[in-house]
């Protein structure tokens, strides 16, 4: 077995080393985030778990940090690398949904671009330092500092029967009620119905699980977390996910629980803006199943008048709330929807 390489940590047999990956060039320093990788004693496969893209969603970041500080090399067979952190400046400034430096939502930027703005060169390096370096990913979102969710894992759709059972696997081994196979070829249609400006999209087009995929790389992505807090139990769950996600690759001993009741989420999706800036009050909650017409909320001037009524366009499952009170008129890169839906099979 030979040495691991990312960026400038090298990583022998039964090693656990930490570093720094650097992930773009500013004006005059480095961005640089932390990384960990533990090569086991005996040979597997490599995983790579990344959190932190978006940087105030704290449970992922948290639940990828106890893997940096428990996991050991005599545990496992083959490699575990970790980012538990890619949007250091969303983090430091505490920002919703984009890096405040050039306003990207990483979320979308994968595989990256050294033509692109900082976004771009961050998503890049980390797709081909940790990811194309790895057979499979694990990325882990849920719950930015304005918004609640329900736990779900996305995996994505390619056409490739091995790559997407495999996929599809590692989605249901965290221990969610839904499930979403995100299918190929929705990018444009999905475009027709989001937030203009925001860059956000019900497509998986740019986000790492799906890039990973199309290129052979099974991937998933767990959602889990609510109003930029850190919960116990939804660090938990992706805590208990990824070592489901190991047991299933054969990294760690132990049979995996694969969640065969999770639910199938499906298209149509829908993501509901306001269009009356004021004070916003929902009234409908996330887990809620909600009919196409139903009102979700209401947005009040400071008089107390109603300016603006928002309804499901669909049929579905409320799947996340933005929950701050105070909405602008359109949606923001840092608030690019107030309710996401989506029908269930």
């Amino acid at each position: 077995m030979s040495t691991v390489t990312i960026g400038s940590l090298s990583v022998g047999v039964g090693e656990k080393k930490h570093g720094e990956l650097v992930l773009a060039q500013r004006a005059i320093s480095k961005l640089s985030t932390p990384i960990t990788v533990i090569r086991g004693n005996k040979p597997g496969p490599t995983l790579a778990v990344i959190a932190g893209e978006h940087g105030c969603e704290y449970c992922g970041i948290t639940a990828a940090v106890k893997l940096c500080s428990d996991m050991k090399p005599e545990q496992i067979a083959g490699t575990l690398v970790v980012v538990p952190l890619v949007n250091i400046p969303a983090f430091e400034a505490r920002s919703t949904y984009v890096n405040p430096v050039d306003t990207v939502n990483i979320w979308s930027a994968y595989p990256g671009d050294t033509e692109g703005s900082i976004s771009y060169s961050m998503t890049k390096t980390i797709f081909d330092e940790v990811v194309l370096k790895s057979n499979y990913v694990v990325h882990l979102h849920g719950g930015d500092a304005n918004e609640a969710t329900i736990p779900y894992a996305y995996f994505s759709v390619t056409g490739n029967k091995k790559v997407d059972e495999a996929s599809e696997a590692m989605a249901r081994s965290f221990p969610v009620d839904f499930v979403l196979p995100m299918i190929e070829g929705k990018a444009a249609e999905s475009l027709k119905g989001s937030p203009k400006g925001t860059s956000y999209t019900t497509s998986a087009e740019g986000c790492l699980y799906r890039e990973a995929s199309i290129r052979g790389i099974p991937g998933a992505l767990c959602e889990s977390g609510r109003d930029g807090k850190i919960e116990r139990e939804f660090v938990d769950l992706h805590y208990t996910g990824v070592l489901n996600v190991m047991r299933y690759l054969g990294m760690i001993e132990g049979k995996p629980s694969i969640n065969t009741k999770a639910r199938k989420m499906k298209d149509p999706q829908a993501l509901v803006s306001a269009h009356k800036g004021g004070l916003y009050l929902a009234s409908a909650e996330i887990g809620q199943e909600v009919k196409k017409g139903q009102v979700l909320g209401e947005i009040l001037n400071l008089h107390g008048e109603v300016v603006e009524t928002l309804r499901s366009p669909i049929d579905g499952v409320l799947i996340c709330r933005s929950n701050y009170a105070a909405v602008d008129a359109n949606p923001l890169p840092s608030c690019p929807y107030l309710f996401y839906i989506t029908q269930v099979e």
